[in-house]
């Protein structure tokens, strides 16, 4: 495996493999998640076809220069594998999205285009647990309550940037024209080069169909119904039974450039009118523009028992494939509150430890069991007086350490020197 860490104002470049044979895999991670990420990648890699190169980018603000070179060191194992960072953050930044941009949302429902006409609406599910970080926070969605609520959705009112990272892609990776999403919450027990060949007809996407909102949608409380279709609604989609999960993505990169540009997909996202803010606007601008998948690329695990309580109430058919698909999932989306990182009697855990004990973040994976907490980085400030200066031995006469006036002369002379 190649290690390719751009500079965070350079873009990224297309590789040297013959594109014919290449698969690009999007993931998206900030440091706490590393671990969780090592083993989406490994359990990924282990599957691979040694005959296709697979490409695999990661979206991130935060990722130490550290972890970036273990990730690097113990893929090498894997020479048909090339791992690339991508400053998410600042490519964010460089969309200068003021608070005044804020998009409260459509008013109307969406054109054939999937663009929103100037008056549409907006929506999605999910109560946040905690986890490990922003960007597990994210991926931790509560089962059974039910997120439709006007108390959840003003709970999520400023969008966490980590929503934002898959509408950057088609800016991000100009020269590529179809990429693979994964959530980093996922085990890939297959060859994903099959979900990447997928013909997607010159539809925006390639997804599963969301058997948690489709349970939540035949609720006898009707808010899901309420929040996704109708003239009062949030999404304003003419059949909410199409609503898809957005961890396992076939993006046709085109398309989605047509839809939006990545400003007005943004804006779109930072609506306060939506529970899943990415998922959301996705659906709703997707609609009737998507190519459905196998339920064994994005099987959702049985998490706090919404199989029975919420699955179940899909539709037959849909709900007939999830659970064929469980006997043989080509990936398993762990989504929601129970982790196999904090619970390994979670439903599939066992398969989950199976790749994490392969990565060198095994032990951290194994602490995060434990609810040990990740120590903060130390901080070092260089002295505002170098120990050799000539000037020190006066300052230590007429300001001692500890002293008040010796922290009035390094405020002092840190500004002078232009130090923090």
């Amino acid at each position: 495996m190649r290690f390719a860490h751009p500079e965070p104002f350079l873009p990224l470049e297309p590789l040297d493999a013959n594109p014919r044979f290449t698969v690009p895999v999007i993931f998206a991670a900030d440091d706490d998640y590393v671990p969780v990420l090592a083993t989406a990648v490994t359990s990924m890699l282990r599957n691979a076809n040694p005959d296709r190169h697979y490409d695999v980018i990661v979206l991130e603000r935060d990722i130490t220069e550290e972890n970036r070179r273990t990730l690097a060191a113990d893929l090498e194992r894997f020479p048909n594998a090339t791992i690339r960072f991508y400053d998410v953050g600042r490519a964010i930044a460089s969309y200068h999205l003021s608070d005044e941009d804020d998009y409260a949302g459509p008013t109307g429902p969406t054109t054939q285009t999937g663009r929103t006409n100037p008056s549409g609406p907006d929506g999605r599910n999910g109560t946040a647990a905690p986890a490990v970080g922003p960007l597990a926070a994210r991926h931790a969605v509560a089962a059974t309550a039910s997120p439709f609520t006007s108390e959840s959705l003003a709970a999520d009112h400023r969008l966490a940037a980590e929503t934002c990272y898959r509408f950057v892609i088609q800016d991000a990776l100009p020269f590529y024209t179809k990429v693979l999403y994964l959530d980093c919450d996922v085990v890939v027990n297959g060859d994903v080069a099959e979900l990447y060949d997928t013909d997607l007809e010159g539809h925006a996407v390639g997804a599963v169909p969301d058997l948690d909102f489709l349970g939540n949608l035949n609720r006898k409380d009707g808010r899901a119904a309420a929040y996704a279709s109708g003239p009062q609604s949030r999404l304003h989609m003419r059949d909410p039974f199409g609503y898809f999960q957005t961890g396992v993505l076939v993006m046709d990169l085109e398309r989605m450039r047509e839809l939006h540009t990545v400003p007005e997909w943004l804006r779109l996202a930072r609506s306060p009118r939506f529970i899943h803010h990415d998922q959301d606007v996705l659906n709703m601008e997707c609609e009737g523009d998507v190519t459905y998948l196998p339920f064994a690329w994005n099987v959702l695990h049985d998490c706090g028992g919404r199989m029975h309580g919420i699955f179940r109430f899909a539709p037959a058919e849909a709900y007939r494939g999830y659970v064929q698909a469980r006997q043989a999932p080509k990936i398993v989306h762990y989504a929601g509150h129970d982790k196999p990182w904090t619970n390994p009697w979670c439903d599939f855990g066992p398969l989950y430890w199976s790749y994490a004990r392969l990565t060198p973040f095994s032990l951290q994976v194994m602490a995060m069991l434990a609810d040990v907490a990740k120590p903060k980085r130390a901080v070092f400030h260089e002295r505002a007086i170098a120990e050799d200066s000539p000037v020190r031995r006066y300052v230590d006469k007429v300001a001692p350490l500890g002293s008040r006036q010796r922290e009035a002369i390094k405020v002092i002379a840190r500004r002078i020197q232009g130090k923090q």
